[in-house]
């Protein structure tokens, strides 16, 4: 006789404990408000009666989310729904990145969102150009008190804000014990001082300037004394900062404690370098313009430790200058270079028989033929990688460089690749400088 009887399914018998373990790993990221039907979150809640009782008894589930009121206005269902979420991921920490108009006023909803949820931010990405900002800046000393990461992205601001920074006492940050990481955006044209932005700068870890002024800038890293990773994109510096620069080269600012850096200069690359010691840096990102800037072993004197670099954008130097150049950073493994800056064959070879810097494992290199580079490969790599030395890893960074499709190319890459080589291609990168944005946060480890 056939049992007709309904059983459940395996899944039902799981722990909730592994349940809820599986819906935090289904999250893509932090949900937009107000969501749509095809939300993660939402979804899980209308599969069955127990899994909606499980989430929403998750306050986890519910703690990161994205207000953008850029293009449309929240209405009811987005003030539902921002309600709705607060009160599911109560009593948790929340994360809130909220976009607020480029122009007119949400002071109302800033007041009525931001503000009462200060005692539970984690992570707070203020993005905002006006009263908002104002608001937030007049805040008194302790109502952060378990913020860890802060991201204002404000560009360049009224007046009433420029006053503010530069005028008065800011407190907002005081008193922010767990503050680590912070995002800093703000155009500087209109002569806002960061530095009167009174974060806690001693105890920071993580610190990125979107626009900085360059003697602004080192004011600000003196007082970073646990500073570990750091990105800047510096103004242009003028006659007055060069003055500055030319005096504190004479005794730079040292910072031990700094692992990783990415900069942005327009001109006058090596006078911001020499007013930096750096003795511990591993990782050394440039991004920008840095056509006109020519390396030379004093621009890196203080970066003996490198275990990363960058070569990429800079001015065109010969294979000899290259090998003085590295010479004397006898830790680094990983190099990324550009052909239109380097004599392609000749460095590929060098690196390929470790005649260069036998130490280098990784290479991200820009534009080459296929063709060239597997018989390269085939040519210096294979032979070094028997003896134990030479590259590992090979990252094409190319705007037209995709992996072969040619029969005559696929089976020679295929039996580098299982002889251990590791070839990735980055079709979408080469020229766009917001892959080359990412790598450079990817090396600093963000």
């Amino acid at each position: 006789m056939i049992d007709t009887t309904p059983h459940p399914s395996a899944i039902a018998y799981l722990p909730v404990e592994i349940i809820r373990e599986i819906f935090l790993q289904c999250l893509p990221g932090p949900c937009q408000l107000p969501p749509t039907s095809t939300e993660p979150r939402l979804v899980l809640t209308h599969v069955c009666s127990a899994w909606r009782n499980v989430a929403l008894d998750m306050p986890k589930l519910w703690t990161d989310m994205i207000v953008d009121l850029q293009y449309s206005k929240l209405g009811v269902r987005g003030h539902s729904a921002i309600s709705s979420w607060l009160f599911r991921s109560s009593p948790c920490l929340i994360s809130l990145q909220i976009h607020f108009p480029a122009y007119g006023s949400s002071s109302r909803l800033f007041e009525n969102l931001v503000l009462p949820n200060l005692h539970r931010y984690r992570h707070l990405d203020l993005r905002t150009s006006g009263a908002e900002l104002l608001l937030f800046l007049s805040l008194p000393a302790g109502l952060l008190p378990d913020l860890e990461d802060v991201r204002i992205y404000g560009g360049e601001q009224p007046q009433a804000v420029v006053d503010l920074i530069n005028r008065e006492q800011i407190t907002t940050f005081q008193a922010c014990p767990k503050l680590h990481h912070a995002r800093l955006y703000i155009d500087p044209k209109a002569g806002v001082d960061l530095y009167r932005l009174n974060l806690p700068w001693a105890q920071l870890s993580i610190l990125i300037f979107g626009r900085i002024r360059p003697i602004i800038c080192l004011d600000i890293l003196r007082e970073c004394a646990s500073l570990q990773k750091c990105i800047l994109i510096i103004s242009r510096i003028d006659d007055v900062a060069i003055d500055k620069l030319t005096e504190l080269s004479k005794q730079p600012l040292l910072l031990p404690s700094l692992l990783g850096l990415s900069l942005a200069l327009t001109n006058h690359h090596t006078l911001f370098l020499t007013a930096l010691h750096l003795p511990n840096l591993r990782v050394f990102y440039p991004i920008g313009r840095w056509h006109s800037f020519r390396w030379s072993p004093s621009s890196l004197k203080s970066f003996l430790r490198l275990d990363r670099l960058s070569l990429f954008q800079i001015r065109p130097m010969l294979e000899d200058d290259l090998l003085e150049l590295l010479r004397p950073l006898p830790w680094l493994t990983k190099l990324h270079l550009s052909r239109s800056d380097l004599p392609t064959s000749a460095i590929l070879q060098g690196f390929g028989s470790g005649v260069l810097i036998p130490s280098v494992t990784s290479i991200f290199f820009g534009p080459i033929s296929i063709e060239e580079l597997i018989s390269t490969l085939e040519d210096r790599f294979m032979a070094s990688r028997a003896a134990g030395t030479g590259i590992s890893m090979f990252n094409f960074v190319s705007s037209t460089c995709v992996r072969p499709s040619d029969p005559g190319l696929v089976p020679r890459l295929e039996a580098l690749e299982a002889a251990g080589m590791q070839v990735e291609f980055n079709p979408n990168g080469g020229r766009s400088g917001v892959y080359v944005s990412r790598l450079g946060k990817k090396w600093l480890g963000y």
